[in-house]
């Protein structure tokens, strides 16, 4: 069994591989695998897959490539290896804008089918290359590694413009509910949307919107209180129950904790200020709950925005 990659770059390497035997190769670069006879299989992690002939498969060889023959015929296949840095020359600009998600997408064994075109591409292109290490062999082989990479260059911007398309989507949605609460029956109706589980969609709003379902509710809960507390008459009590808090401690502890001044104070305090034309420069920017289109701030004042007069910091936790 040969198991040692040429030293020259761009190098086909022919490998006969006897059970029980295994193949391992740990280098920099791109490890391209095309699988000629014999079955076998590779490993991702403690896991096998099957490996068949005409298939392609490829890594990133520093995490380590492993194969090995299934049965008693041996396993034949042809290999080589790539430093991605080595075809910096070649990108463009877009191309580059792609390359992180690109590779860390082959960080683990991927596999092409023999029954997709792209595996008949590069085993068509192989078949013919000239055995004498030369310019026309190092160019058919970065022919080959070219077509693998543009499908994957293809793939990452299609993930890019799913995951835009989800934001915004997800945004929108967001904004044509109400805008003092987000009911578990949303919830349920989003993760359905979204064709996706709730703990799967709470992980989309990190993804997304940087915050989770969780997290969200209480931030709007905490605004709806805001916007009651303008009443110099409204009693904490009962704008905790309309907010949907059970426990009036608990709801000053969260009111205090996001706000930084208890819920009577933010009353008084408010009612003390004479309101003005709207100003947008005392918003934080960065609010989650302007950024979808969920903050209840009214159009005279921007005192349930969370800006507390001379109380509590532009800055909020939080926001």
């Amino acid at each position: 069994m040969k198991n040692k990659v040429p030293h020259g770059p761009l190098s086909l390497q022919l490998v006969r591989l006897k059970s029980p035997a295994e193949w391992t190769l740990k280098k920099e670069g791109l490890a391209f695998v095309f699988p000629n006879a014999g079955c076998g299989k590779y490993f991702v992690g403690p896991v096998a897959r099957r490996l068949a002939p005409g298939d392609v498969l490829v890594s990133e060889a520093c995490k380590g490539v492993k194969l090995s023959a299934s049965d008693s015929a041996a396993l034949v296949f042809s290999c080589f290896l790539i430093r991605i840095e080595h075809l910096f020359p070649l990108f463009g600009a877009q191309e580059v804008s792609f390359l992180r998600a690109v590779v860390q997408g082959l960080g683990r064994p991927k596999a092409f089918p023999a029954s997709g075109s792209l595996a008949k591409q590069c085993h068509q292109l192989l078949s013919g290359l000239s055995t004498d290490y030369n310019l026309e062999h190092r160019s058919q082989l970065l022919r080959v590694a070219s077509r693998i990479l543009a499908e994957e260059f293809k793939t990452a911007q299609q993930e890019r413009v799913r995951s835009i398309r989800t934001q915004d989507e997800m945004i929108q949605v967001l904004a044509n509910v109400r805008r003092d609460e987000l009911p578990p029956t949303l919830i349920t109706a989003l993760a359905v949307r979204f064709g996706c589980t709730q703990r799967h969609l709470n992980r989309l709003f990190h993804q997304h919107l940087g915050i989770s379902v969780s997290a969200l509710r209480m931030q709007l809960r905490l605004m709806k209180a805001l916007s009651l507390l303008r009443d110099p008459h409204a009693k904490v009590l009962t704008v905790a129950e309309q907010c949907s808090f059970h426990h009036l401690g608990l709801f000053t502890a969260c009111f205090k904790r996001r706000f930084r001044i208890t819920p009577g104070r933010w009353r008084d305090k408010v009612s003390q200020v004479e309101t003005g034309p709207p100003s947008h420069a005392n918003i934080p920017q960065a609010c989650i709950l302007l950024r979808c289109r969920l903050c209840p701030r009214e159009n005279n004042s921007p005192a349930s925005c969370g800006q507390a007069p001379s109380e509590v910091p532009q800055s909020v936790p939080g926001s």
